[in-house]
């Protein structure tokens, strides 16, 4: 009788474009939630790229790096310009009208997909990662507005180990509140979880806080983190926002992490 009347509701929102789906467990939330404990100490990051969207928080021992992967070219090239200007490499990845003069890019005019095909525009970081000296110490900077789970996903541990650093946006993390939504995203970020432990949460704060259940989930989020083969994750005592953040939106107020990603 329930699976009946809940059939007969779902048609008739339908008929406004609104939807029902089943809620996500909340002890699996939670359980995903925990594996985002910062584990860095404060006064050991460093802030690279800029203010504002675009600027990220990375361990002191950025300057070691020899190469950095940079899917999404966007309005700023900050975060890309500090390692040029110590002659590092670049990887640039974005389909739009870009052009670099400067050596030390490799541009591809592609979608940073899962997978590598002509026909769709598209490169795997696989293909990329083929391409690189295993011996180059590499950090990742991806903020590809919700294909980052598709990359992520794409890739073995071994491939995600390669990366000392990734700082990545994360997008659409309100899904996690849906039961398909969890499915979906909870695979990839258990993966990053298990070769990467986070030093830095940042929320942006041009996206909304979603509540559930008493759960409090950021619809974007920042994370730095670090490879556990490169770095010992230490106890930390996390406060957000960190005085090295930057509000995304500098017209909006900042919105902190809340408690229950970090306590």
């Amino acid at each position: 009788m329930k699976r009946y009347f809940l059939t007969i509701l779902s048609k008739i929102l339908g008929e406004f474009g609104i939807s029902i789906q089943r809620a996500v467990d909340p002890s699996q939330l939670l359980a995903l939630i925990r594996l985002f404990q910062p584990q860095w100490g404060s006064n050991k990051l460093t802030r690279i790229g800029g203010d504002g969207d675009g600027g990220y928080l990375v361990p002191l021992d950025i300057s070691t790096y020899d190469t950095l992967i940079s899917p999404g070219v966007g309005y700023s090239t900050q975060f890309d310009d500090y390692f040029l200007d110590q002659n590092k490499s670049v990887v640039s990845i974005d389909p739009g009208p870009y052009e670099f003069i400067n050596p030390n890019v490799q541009f591809h005019k592609k979608w940073l997909r899962g997978y590598s095909a002509k026909i769709d525009q598209a490169i795997s970081l696989t293909e990329i990662l083929n391409s690189i000296d295993d011996a180059s110490l590499l950090c990742l900077q991806i903020d590809i507005e919700g294909g980052e789970y598709e990359v992520i996903g794409s890739l073995s541990p071994m491939q995600l180990e390669r990366f000392g650093v990734i700082v990545i946006e994360l997008h659409l993390l309100g899904e996690l509140l849906t039961k398909d939504g969890f499915q979906l995203l909870s695979q990839p970020l258990a993966k990053l979880l298990s070769t990467h432990f986070v030093a830095h949460l940042h929320v942006n704060n041009a996206g909304y806080i979603h509540s559930f259940k008493g759960i409090d989930i950021p619809e974007t989020m920042e994370v730095t983190l670090l490879s556990r083969n490169h770095y010992i994750p230490e106890p930390c005592d996390f406060k957000s926002p960190h005085p090295l953040d930057v509000r995304c939106i500098s017209s909006l107020r900042e919105k902190p992490v809340p408690d229950i990603w970090f306590r």
